[in-house]
């Protein structure tokens, strides 16, 4: 299941153009560092942070700028991170059917009652991985390896 379609709080449509990929690019495609806000499912509580995507194309490829809206558009519901991070990377699949697709979710969750003050301090990760990104073990590697460089750095 995908957020996209399927979930009552998201009154706007989101448009997912998709392009040929005519160029047959088959390396893997990552977005790093898309900020967001979000609030959970059960309590209502924000939480934020940053996403890093991937996808090895298949036959559709799509604009990266359309993968940050992506995101922001996901993240505007209510949901657990875990339920973030598995829509994230089932709209991927469903839109553009590659050969493999990933998530990375760096989140910090706001305690709203002083009594879970100690939150504040943890993060949480979570990830999902489908494809190559999840049976091929260099790919993988490759992508949580790019999601800890410095941009620019070799």
């Amino acid at each position: 299941m995908t957020c996209i379609d399927e979930c009552p709080e998201h009154d706007t449509a989101f448009s997912f153009t998709t392009f040929e990929n005519d160029g047959r690019y088959d390396e893997m495609i990552v977005v790093r560092d898309i900020f967001f806000w979000s609030r959970g499912a059960g309590d209502g509580e924000p939480f934020h942070g940053v996403v890093h995507l991937a996808y090895v194309p298949g036959e559709r490829i799509v604009g990266l700028s359309k993968l940050v809206r992506l995101v922001e558009h996901l993240a505007g519901g209510a949901h657990s991170q875990q339920q973030l991070t598995d829509h994230i990377v089932g709209a991927i699949n469903d839109h553009l059917a590659p050969r493999g697709a990933g998530a990375i979710v760096e989140a910090r969750h706001v305690p709203v009652t002083p009594h879970d003050t100690l939150a504040r301090a943890a993060g949480t990760v979570t990830l999902a991985l489908t494809g190559r990104l999840h049976d091929d073990r260099a790919v993988r590697t490759e992508f949580v390896v790019a999601t800890r460089r410095t941009v620019g750095a070799a």
